[in-house]
């Protein structure tokens, strides 16, 4: 399997049903050796460290390993590797994120509730054209009601928006939708080949 660059990696997905029967495989407890690879791994949030950088081969190792038991244990499709590849990095990103966090823990747990109840389809639109890789002086300027909706799931949480963190929600709920997204992908293979 190819090395995993950063969130770049992290692909575009398509709409799909909601459900994530299929990621309890992937949810699984590591043993306390892959768990001290996974603990080790980004110990500080530091986006720039995740965009340009490759994975290390033992963090590789560890969840390629987690991929090939859950797809033999559960009969999965070929394509379903680089979802659970997708949905385990997005996962230990949004921990490793709330772990440092310039916000309290109540206040990530709301803000993620948030996005968890949210329309993820719109959410991944606004942020699709970053995730393509699209240069920033490129990009085709957001729609308002989408913007406006993201910012309803910041205020509905209760958080004060700053310069300070800013950045921080907008990349926190960018890898969360990533992680449904991957979870839902996951469900429906996993409906389409049962």
């Amino acid at each position: 399997m190819r090395a995993i660059s950063g969130i770049a990696a992290l692909c575009i997905f398509s709409a799909v049903p909601a459900g994530a029967a299929t990621t309890d495989c992937l949810d699984r407890s590591y043993d306390s050796a892959d768990q001290a690879i996974l603990t080790s791994h980004a110990p500080d949030f530091d986006l720039e460290k995740w965009l340009g950088s490759t994975a290390s081969p033992e963090l590789v190792a560890v969840l390629t390993r987690r991929v090939a038991q859950c797809a033999d244990a559960e009969g999965w499709p070929r394509d379903a590797g680089a979802l659970a590849i997708q949905y385990l990095i997005s996962k230990l990103m949004v921990s490793r994120m709330v772990d440092t966090a310039p916000l309290s823990k109540p206040q990530t747990t709301r803000l993620l509730a948030g996005v968890d109840g949210a329309d993820h389809d719109r959410l991944l639109a606004l942020f699709r054209p970053e995730l393509d890789g699209v240069p920033r002086d490129k990009r085709p300027a957001p729609n308002q009601a989408d913007i406006d909706y993201f910012g309803k799931i910041i205020v509905d949480s209760g958080i004060p928006i700053s310069p300070d963190n800013a950045f921080f929600i907008r990349t926190l709920v960018k890898v969360e939708v990533i992680r449904i997204q991957a979870a839902n992908r996951l469900a429906e293979l996993e409906k389409r080949n049962p």
